[in-house]
């Protein structure tokens, strides 16, 4: 597996199952801070399990990741930012979530 991040091929085997995990492009957590913790459970598992908001990943840089927004946490790979935050974008926007203005500063900035 490529991870897309870091660029890093990934061999996966069952010793070092943690090398990969599955990202949630924009994290439950910040959802969570955005306002899905008013949302019915329903809309909650949707985005969590969404094919668009998931992706596989290196294991430590999802870690490194954590509950960041893109004002915090870009891929290291230059070349898939605007990638990664049209992603983010379109994860938010399905599900009319907000993100924040340094957010979206950032995000605009990866595309130019």
């Amino acid at each position: 597996m490529r991870d897309p991040y870091t660029g890093r091929t990934i061999q996966w085997s069952r010793q070092r199952a943690d090398e990969v995990q599955v990202d949630h492009v924009v994290p439950l957590s910040y959802e969570w801070r955005m306002g899905a913790s008013r949302w019915p459970m329903a809309k909650r598992m949707r985005i969590a399990n969404d094919p668009l908001n998931l992706i596989p990943v290196y294991g430590k840089a999802n870690e490194a990741k954590g509950g960041s927004g893109p004002a915090s946490w870009l891929p290291p790979v230059r070349r898939v930012r605007c990638a990664y935050v049209v992603r983010f974008a379109q994860v938010a926007v399905k599900y009319d979530l907000p993100v924040t203005r340094a957010d979206k500063a950032t995000m605009l900035a990866q595309c130019r």
